[in-house]
């Protein structure tokens, strides 16, 4: 899970502080890219390839998306980026704990994400593509008054052309000062805000190509007030950047959640997928499989892992077509998002990963899912309790 509920639900709500471990796991980071920039022996090997698009109970930073006959193209132009250099920027970094297999329940021939092998390498200018990313950032001011070069670079790092993010916990009369100062060169954002519970919630679509529409919300009043939703449409598909709601602590908007909400956004993106492909990125709340969580047994009957969520998601998005793009390209590995404020990222016992990349492939020849060259997770970024996570689309 990317983006986020689960992180409440599986016990990690300790403030214990850890500023110098993720201050620490910065510094390592930046040394150990740097110096990848100066040994080519450092640099992701192009052979060894996976994509990443949910993790466990932990992660919540999903991609999902569907595809339909006549959609995906090769006139989307627009959606390239003219100024992408031939320069890799993917400053992977050196192994982390976050490789190391941790599961309480491991199965054979399991393995831990390694983005340092299991990244893909960066496309070159001359391939049209689009890299989409991903992250819950667990109240956004907190976060840039922590690391207020989180979020450039990260930019500056992976070059991307749209973040999603989610858990902004802004109210709208702080959206203009900090939208306007956060990125250089993304003139295109969007934002939207809990009108029902202030600090709470809210998502961020922040574009460097300019959409051909934007869509808040479900167009459900019931749903609307939280501000989990937001829809841009491009030339060749549609990108939705969604916070899905937590069950909650005591699971006291279960019901809510897996007879509401899910099937109110099932038929929302289904609608739109009558037009064009569809992309879900966020914070999905969802552990789907044993894998995607740390300790599955002892997280039953806890937010993100209840069977009733886990069968919603395959009810209302699986089954209807959608495909998990990280499990696709990562069959039997283990990959976290979410690490709780008790950072366990130095040993790798996250509460789990809610990241998903799904496309239809059953309703064309040639599916949105074959254009998809990469979906991973950056497990090093430690500026939030979840991991941002990627997706590069060739077109």
């Amino acid at each position: 899970m990317s983006s986020v509920l689960a992180h409440r639900i599986l016990g990690f709500n300790n403030p214990s502080s850890i500023a110098a471990v993720r201050n620490n796991l910065r510094i390592a980071c930046r040394a150990s890219s740097q110096v990848a920039a100066a040994s080519k022996d450092d640099e992701p090997k192009a052979g060894n390839i996976e994509i990443h698009s949910r993790g466990s109970l932990g992660s919540h930073h999903d991609v999902i998306a569907q595809t339909r006959a006549g959609c995906v193209g090769t006139t989307v132009s627009r959606i390239s980026v003219a100024n992408r250099t031939n320069e890799s920027v993917n400053q992977t970094p050196a192994d982390g704990p976050w490789t190391v297999l941790t599961h309480k329940w491991p199965q054979k021939g399991w393995k831990a994400y390694n983005p340092r092998t299991m990244r893909k390498p960066d496309l070159t200018a001359d391939t049209k593509h689009v890299k989409m990313m991903s992250w819950n950032v667990n109240g956004l001011k907190r976060l840039l008054e922590s690391d207020k070069n989180s979020v450039a670079q990260l930019a500056q790092r992976e070059d991307f052309d749209v973040l999603c993010l989610q858990e902004t916990q802004l109210q709208e009369k702080d959206v203009e000062a900090i939208k306007s100062s956060l990125l250089e060169g993304y003139e295109h954002s969007f934002w939207t805000c809990s009108v029902s519970k202030l600090h709470y919630s809210g998502t961020a679509l922040i574009s460097r190509i300019k959409p051909l529409s934007v869509r808040y919300g479900l167009g459900i009043s019931e749903h609307d007030d939280e501000g989990r939703l937001i829809t841009l449409e491009f030339d060749t598909f549609y990108l939705i950047g969604g916070y899905i709601p937590n069950s909650s602590t005591g699971l006291k908007r279960l019901a809510y959640r897996v007879t509401q909400w899910d099937p109110a956004l099932s038929n929302y993106m289904k609608e739109l997928e009558k037009v064009k492909p569809v992309i879900l990125t966020g914070d999905l709340n969802c552990a789907h499989k044993d894998i995607d969580i740390h300790n599955p047994g002892s997280n039953k009957r806890k937010a993100g892992f209840t069977i009733e969520e886990r069968q919603s998601f395959e009810k209302n998005f699986l089954d209807k077509g959608f495909v998990d793009t990280f499990r696709r390209q990562h069959r039997g590995v283990l990959g976290y998002t979410f690490w709780g404020w008790d950072n366990e990222r130095e040993t790798n016992k996250a509460a789990s990963s809610f990241t998903y990349s799904n496309l239809d492939p059953r309703e064309r020849k040639e599916s949105i899912m074959d254009n998809v060259y990469d979906s991973y997770i950056l497990p090093d970024v430690a500026s939030s309790d979840h991991s941002p996570i990627g997706l590069v689309l060739t077109l």
